[in-house]
């Protein structure tokens, strides 16, 4: 027996779809997750990993996946954890399986992407590595440390004498023109390399101090909480 089959979910105007359980499957069938930067991700904001690379947005600042696509959700450091609404999963990194739009599942808790946080901002590590820099420098690894294995952030050539950068290398993709407008500034972390000088300190909202340089009430201008001047 012979006959004309069409599939359910073609988009060409040779098929109407009037079942409305055949259009709901499928919906489901094609369905994907779209994330925009500024909207879709939990704050404090973990590192998210695919495929073994850091999540880039594409062309249009949206990240887009397919669904049962999975991301790694990770807040390494001390004392980090991965939270789902504000309950913690007592996990540094989880995998979260894309359903559709902006629902995720994360083991049996099944909730909005911006839902998956981390207590607190992941902390990078901070490695001296054997190769010398410019004029024997010391060339400094800055990475996230996730489940045993470095993904790389950027290199640093780094003047332990006079406790400066001479120059820092890192990967440029155009994805770097979407960032984060929520996520604020926060505390640097010293990892040795300043040896005794307070480096919190050094680089700090000094109001006083701006004031002193640009005149009464000049700090309120350019300090707050997502810009700050460096003193050091």
């Amino acid at each position: 027996m012979t006959g004309n089959h069409h599939d359910p979910c073609s988009t060409t105007p040779h098929y109407i779809v009037t079942n409305y359980s055949i259009r709901f499957l499928c919906k489901l069938i094609i369905s994907e997750c779209s994330l925009v930067l500024n909207k879709d991700f939990g704050l404090p904001s973990p590192v998210y990993l695919r495929n073994g690379q850091y999540l880039l947005p594409n062309n249009t600042g949206a990240v887009v996946l397919q669904q049962s696509d999975t991301v790694l959700v990770a807040c390494p450091g001390r004392g980090r954890r991965v939270f789902t609404r504000n309950i913690t999963t007592g996990y540094v990194a989880v995998e979260a399986h894309c359903i559709i739009n902006t629902t995720f599942r994360v083991e049996r808790w099944i909730g909005q992407f911006s839902d998956i946080r981390c207590n607190m901002l992941p902390t990078a590590n901070v490695e001296v590595i054997r190769e010398k820099c410019y004029a024997g420098n010391s060339l400094i690894r800055v990475g996230y440390n996730i489940q045993s294995k470095i993904y790389p952030l950027y290199e640093a050539c780094f003047d332990r004498n006079l406790l400066t950068t001479l120059y820092v290398k890192y990967q440029l993709t155009p994805a770097i023109v979407f960032h984060e407008f929520k996520q604020g500034s926060e505390k640097f972390y010293d990892s040795t390399l300043f040896k005794k000088v307070n480096i919190n300190k050094a680089y700090t909202q000094q109001s006083q101090q701006i004031d002193a340089i640009l005149g009464p009430e000049m700090h309120k201008k350019y300090i707050n909480k997502t810009q700050v001047v460096s003193l050091f």
